[in-house]
């Protein structure tokens, strides 16, 4: 959504202010900003980058990161909000630990002993992801381009 404002800007704002061709110089325009959503699971490190990512972004546009409850406080005491995907993040690394990450191994027991937390997270992921204007995932959690397909059509 643009809203358009009208009004008499002071001169040394309107230096500042890149000129844009055909518009009268008294206009202003302002963009709503756009709605980042960061998608991941798995370690705290996992989710540092992704809170570091925030931190820069979140001056101009509103960012969310999506991720286990377990690191909701940790989120949030950096000013960023944060939306819950389920799963126990210590199950999940002892999983990747022990059956090489994307292996067969991994797959052969994730759908094996995981499936119903592995059924909660996508649904988690796609529910929590709704609003998003712009869905930034790591590859663990897999199902990021498929929710960013989905979103594009809703």
């Amino acid at each position: 959504m643009t809203t358009v404002l009208t009004t008499n800007v002071p001169d040394e704002i309107r230096t500042i202010l890149p000129k844009v061709i055909n518009i009268p110089r008294d206009t202003l325009y302002f963009k709503q900003a756009l709605h980042f959503i960061c998608l991941t699971i798995g370690s705290r490190g996992d989710v540092q980058l992704y809170i570091a990512l925030a931190l820069g972004l979140k001056h101009w546009r509103l960012v969310t990161i999506v991720t286990h409850e377990e690191y909701k406080e940790w989120v949030v005491g950096f000013g960023i909000e944060h939306r819950t995907a389920g799963g126990d993040p210590g199950a999940l690394m002892k999983l990747s630990v022990e059956n090489k990450m994307f292996s067969p191994e991994f797959f052969k027991e994730s759908l094996t002993n995981f499936h119903p937390w592995l059924d909660q997270l996508l649904a988690d992921a796609w529910e929590q992801c709704q609003g998003a204007d712009v869905l930034l995932e790591s590859p663990s959690v897999m199902a990021g381009v498929h929710i960013a397909k989905a979103l594009s059509k809703s």
